[in-house]
């Protein structure tokens, strides 16, 4: 609303109240101001801390396909605007971004390798983890800094206990004070990929262990999370970390058909594709 007028997308509107067509509506332009950070004084870094606007690759996503950001942040749907109204194309005011985890799962896809892919008794083992930014048009994660992804390789015993893990991180991060400076990012830009690898050396005879493998992503760190609520009176348990991946393989016999040997390529799971704008 501005002035009294509420602003929207339809140049045809009949309320009882005032309208106006605002052509931003139909653009990325109306994201811009709410997702993009400007940088102020002290603020050494290239990208705001929720720069997700200057982000999108405008390309592939754009030119080919026709998208924009409301295209998978506010699907399209038929339905009255407004009770009694008549049936028209409109969009879900659902926002789903970072803070839900199929929204996340329909941006990455991720595949699993195993090299050799036959594994043998008493010899080395490498496995792969291939993340693919296949179906954003902004890097993975985005927006809050806090948000960032772990991949999680652990082999365990029969009884559940660790015999080794590695664990690597994927995100951005900065310092706060006394300037703001940008540290390092990985976060992965559209259309890229990483590798993530894994090294094991096979028992001699099956002692019933098994690999896990995990993608697990994080809205905010347990560092943070607990500030909210000892400085801040957060209330209740929340959900601040979802697992977007999990293959749990026996060590002891043949793969599970979803591991795929290595050097070959396919689109993983997730990247569930967007509509184009309409």
């Amino acid at each position: 609303m501005r002035d009294g007028v509420i602003l929207g997308p339809f140049d045809d509107s009949v309320a009882p109240h005032p309208t106006q067509f605002d052509p931003k509506f139909r653009t990325t332009e109306v994201c811009y101001r709410c997702h993009q950070v400007p940088k102020g004084a002290f603020q050494f870094y290239d990208v705001g801390p929720c720069g997700t606007f200057p982000e999108y690759e405008g390309t592939y996503f754009t030119k080919e396909r026709g998208m924009i950001c409301q295209s998978c942040h506010m699907p399209e749907v038929e339905r009255p605007m407004a009770e009694g109204g008549p049936i028209r194309k409109g969009r879900k005011h659902l926002w789903r971004g970072g803070h839900d985890p199929e929204q996340v799962k329909s941006a990455l896809a991720v595949q699993l390798a195993a090299d050799p892919p036959d594994l043998k008794p008493g010899t080395p083992a490498t496995f792969t983890l291939t993340l693919i930014n296949a179906g954003a048009g902004h890097k993975l994660p985005t927006g809050d800094p806090d948000r960032y992804f772990t991949v999680e390789f652990r082999v365990l015993d029969r009884h559940g206990r660790v015999v080794k893990e590695q664990t690597d991180s994927m995100g951005r991060w900065i310092l706060w004070q006394p300037v703001i400076v940008d540290l390092y990012d990985n976060r992965l830009p559209p259309l890229a990929s990483r590798d993530y690898r894994f090294s094991y050396r096979m028992p001699e005879s099956d002692q019933g262990l098994k690999l896990q493998v995990r993608v697990r992503y994080h809205i905010l760190t347990d560092k943070a999370y607990e500030t909210l609520k000892t400085e801040y009176g957060l209330q209740g348990d929340h959900p601040y970390n979802f697992t977007i991946y999990e293959r749990n393989l026996s060590l002891g016999g043949p793969l599970t058909a979803d591991v795929i040997p290595l050097g070959t390529r396919h689109v993983g799971e997730g990247a569930a594709a967007c509509e184009k704008k309409g």
